[in-house]
């Protein structure tokens, strides 16, 4: 059996056996109830969990207000699994944050003892604690084959402590083996520093702290003993008959100081008796307990983020039902952030498919075997919590094969992340500007175009609610195994009343080259506005080029401006990608002419998208002239942007911009 898979029974035996247990919260400092510190504190210790699976197991940060500044770190022993990583520092900070409520420094070991959580006002980075501990022990002693054990166990304590104090990896220094004595008999071993100590400070944590501890629990056939700064843990297969004394360590540490030692066989099982009748009771208790007010926390968080409509309606499975009031019966499913973690390997940056302005998204496979893409909340993102709100409530109402598809979310402490369908051929960014752009033939741009406008078409009148998406571009188009487009990133979406075709607004969201003049210059948006934008990714498909990034040796138009002069002098089928070969030519010219059509200056010479569908389905369709674009005009050869009538703003083309407006 290999030595992970021993780690867990030997985890399992330790976690159910007696705990002698260290003050967790014993020094004098002190916050004021409710202050903005204990504000921050709390916030940063539920996260912890999340951010440790998150980072491998190893997490620190801190957070400065004004005068003050928390530190904090997480760290799982390194056999941990993901789950177990995160309940085990999940239990950690809760304890902290209900048990040591005015504490600026405390720490705590986790219900099941294998994790380190601490916080502080100073820092501790690279500093070693020792004391106090925690130490879980089995009660059989270690008889049979004695000297051969004292022997393998040494020998395998050098190993470790050689082992571990030379290598650093994503969970800190750790490092785990085992020794063979006598026959099948086996004692396996781990150790593990944090890994912002050094290798000789390592060294000292780990001697310091066996030496402190492990006296009165040496010969037990297994121990776990953990500090702020190292753990150590071992177990042996082989026990002796009862009343045999175990030998003493080849090296006899000095006199222990915690717990205190036993004088006498007949003490010893006393305190062991007494131990067991006290401290498992009320460890059984304090467990419930805890269990309970996390199970209570973490509903009560979900049902101030979103309002539960019914409380029956959720369940604890991996997948909880969250239903929206005021939608029936439907319900989203929410993932958990240890499942998401294992389905993106740790949200490894050899799954990160892309970055928007929610944050990274990541590519994961469920356990079922379904392929999802994660989008991550980001702490540098620009969208906050009312943009994940809204892409949540309005998605979950929207079913439409040009719509990309919600599988759920997750809502964890700081941990913000919505789980779509995967789709395997990426954005159609990727396909009209970069080196793909050459497997795209008409036939197919022209479905691309189609469907496009289908799921706008849906979204402004078929939809049960009238949604604007405010930021249609080319990498906010999905594209399935059959290349069949599907419109994503709902955070900048807002629902109109039935009656309403126009909103103002003084932050301006979006992305330049695809936000229309009304919306840049004045805050105005409609559906017109989303027509623009459409009327722009239209022209991007045909020619192939950027809006914004689209340069010409003649002029310093924009690449709407350089299709309005090629069509006001007959040219327009240069335009096309030079890598299109046997296209319509009236298929080609009608989607030119209703690209066009979208993009005029002014709203109201804009056709709906029901138009535009029913011209480009029609081959028989007369449309009209179209006018002058908005945003065309000619630029100098160092500037990068139109005119924005005062508004001073620097972009990429495809970053989701909010800019505050004057009026």
């Amino acid at each position: 059996m290999g030595v992970s898979i021993l780690f867990l029974l030997l985890s399992c035996v330790l976690i159910t056996l007696p705990l002698a247990t260290a003050q967790d919260c014993p020094y004098l400092a002190s916050f004021p109830t409710n202050s903005t510190y204990g504000q921050n504190r709390n916030r940063i210790l539920s996260s912890l969990a999340s951010n440790a699976i998150a980072n491998g197991g190893f997490y620190t940060t801190n957070f400065t207000q004004g005068s003050d500044t928390i530190y904090a770190l997480a760290l799982c022993r390194g056999d941990l699994t993901n789950r177990s990583c995160y309940d085990c520092v999940n239990s950690a900070s809760q304890y902290i944050i209900t048990g040591c409520p005015n504490k600026t420094e405390a720490f705590d070991f986790g219900d099941s003892s294998k994790c380190i959580v601490q916080c502080n006002d100073r820092s501790f980075s690279g500093t070693v604690a020792t004391s106090p501990a925690r130490i879980v022990w089995v009660q059989s002693d270690i008889t049979a084959n004695v000297n051969e054990y004292v022997k393998a166990f040494d020998s395998l304590f050098d190993d470790l402590k050689n082992n571990v104090t030379s290598g650093s990896n994503s969970v800190g220094k750790f490092a785990t083996g085992e020794k063979s004595y006598v026959g099948d008999n086996i004692i396996r071993g781990l150790m593990q520093c944090v890994p912002d100590l050094s290798s000789a400070d390592c060294s000292a944590c780990i001697s310091s702290s066996t030496d402190a501890y492990l006296r009165d629990f040496y010969g037990k056939s297994g121990v776990n003993i953990i500090t702020r700064s190292c753990i150590f843990a071992y177990e042996a297969s082989s026990t002796i008959p009862a009343g045999a004394a175990p030998p003493p360590p080849s090296h006899p540490p000095p006199p222990a100081t915690f717990p205190p030692p036993a004088s006498t066989n007949e003490n010893k099982s006393r305190k062991t008796q007494t131990t067991i009748l006290i401290v498992v009771p009320v460890l059984s208790i304090s467990l419930l307990l805890t269990a309970l007010a996390c199970a209570l926390f973490r509903r009560r968080k979900r049902d101030d983020f979103f309002p539960l409509r019914k409380r029956d309606d959720v369940n604890s499975s991996q997948t909880d039902i969250l239903p929206f009031k005021g939608d029936g019966n439907t319900g989203l499913p929410i993932f958990d952030v240890v499942t998401i973690a294992e389905a993106t390997s740790n949200f490894s940056l050899s799954n990160k498919i892309g970055e928007g302005g929610f944050g990274p998204v990541f590519k994961g496979q469920l356990s079922t075997g379904q392929l999802i893409a994660v989008k991550r909340n980001s702490e540098k993102s620009n969208q906050g919590l009312r943009e994940f709100k809204n892409e949540v409530i309005l998605i979950v109402k929207l079913q439409h094969r040009n719509l990309v598809r919600l599988l759920g979310c997750c809502i964890e402490g700081e941990e913000r992340m919505l789980i779509y369908e995967y789709m395997p051929n990426g954005s159609l960014n990727s396909f009209i500007f970069d080196s793909r752009s050459n497997s795209l033939t008409w036939s197919r741009r022209f479905d691309i175009i189609v469907g496009i406008a289908r799921g706008l078409l849906y979204l402004h009148r078929d939809s049960r609610l009238r949604i604007v998406h405010r930021d249609l571009k080319a990498s906010n188009v999905l594209l399935d195994n059959e290349m069949n487009p599907k419109i994503a990133d709902f955070g900048l979406a807002r629902a109109f009343r039935g009656d309403q075709q126009l909103e103002k607004t003084v932050t301006v969201v979006g992305t330049y080259g695809y936000m229309s003049p009304e919306y840049v210059m004045d805050g105005l948006f409609s559906m017109k506005s989303d027509v623009y934008s459409f009327g722009v990714l239209v022209l991007e498909i045909v020619s192939g080029k950027r809006n914004r990034e689209f340069y010409h040796h003649d002029h310093g138009l924009t690449l709407l401006g350089h299709v309005w002069k090629l069509w006001i002098e007959g040219k327009a089928l240069e335009l096309l990608n030079k890598q299109i070969d046997d296209f319509p030519i009236p298929e080609a010219l009608k989607c030119i002419q209703v690209g066009l059509l979208c993009v005029q200056q002014h709203p109201e010479d804009r056709p709906t998208m029901s138009s535009v569908l029913l011209a480009l389905d029609s081959e028989s369709a007369t449309l009209p002239q179209p006018k002058e674009p908005g945003f065309y005009t000619q630029r100098s050869s160092n500037e990068t942007k139109p005119p924005l009538s005062g508004n001073q703003i620097t972009a990429s083309n495809e970053m989701t911009l909010t800019v505050l407006s004057g009026r």
